[in-house]
């Protein structure tokens, strides 16, 4: 992000430039986290209206994640045992930048005392609840996705051990695992939802997914 002084843009303010509220919202992992209010239209002193960020954008279809996470369950045998794991990447929307120049739909003013010159924040990165990110941030995670899906169907010993591999093969239910299975139907599933990587494998060949899953982390 940078600063800007509001008296050196304020006659001629780049096109995209909105301004958003911020608020800091309690979290269990730290004490606060910084959100833009995005739905927020401001109203200048001459009486023009800026659009909110939401409403000036336009959101692209999402996918439908869900529906074929569904539909691999029904591929599956009835008494089949499948691991579910889903992973979240922290803070994704602020790991990718904006589009140069739309970076200006993200500012807000810098809180300070009363009298100081005001200055804005700009951020380069996408924020959270802008209409926009989801579907944008769907496009570098499922390159994630694509990874993933090699390192999955890469053929045993030809990926490095992961040194927690041991670690997940100590425990009874484990051991308790079936090692093979005949059937050609549901093998696994990986989709990704915006931050949120979901995995479906099939317990079969249980020792090739333990290896291979744990390159993921």
């Amino acid at each position: 992000m940078r600063i800007v002084n509001w008296d050196g843009i304020k006659d001629n303010p780049p096109p995209c430039m909105k301004v958003s509220p911020i608020a800091m919202i309690p979290r269990k992992s730290r004490k606060f986290r910084a959100i833009l209010d995005l739905s927020f239209a401001i109203k200048l002193e001459c009486g023009r209206i800026l659009p909110s960020v939401n409403d000036a954008l336009v959101i692209n279809q999402m996918g439908h994640v869900l529906t074929r996470i569904i539909h691999a369950f029904t591929q599956a045998d009835p008494d089949a045992t499948i691991l579910q794991a889903k992973w979240d990447t922290s803070d994704v929307f602020w790991h990718l930048d904006y589009e140069e120049g739309q970076e200006w739909n993200f500012a807000y003013v810098l809180t300070q005392k009363e009298g100081q010159p005001i200055k804005m924040v700009v951020p380069t990165s996408l924020q959270m609840g802008c209409i926009e990110s989801p579907t944008y941030f769907c496009v570098a995670s499922e390159t994630g996705q694509d990874v993933t899906t090699q390192y999955i169907e890469a053929p045993m010993g030809t990926l490095r051990t992961h040194k927690f591999l041991q670690h997940a093969m100590t425990g009874d239910d484990y051991k308790a695992l079936p090692r093979s299975c005949n059937d050609d139907k549901l093998q696994y599933l990986v989709k990704v939802y915006m931050d949120d990587y979901i995995a479906l494998p099939k317990l079969i060949l249980i020792n090739s997914w333990v290896g291979q899953v744990s390159m993921l982390c």
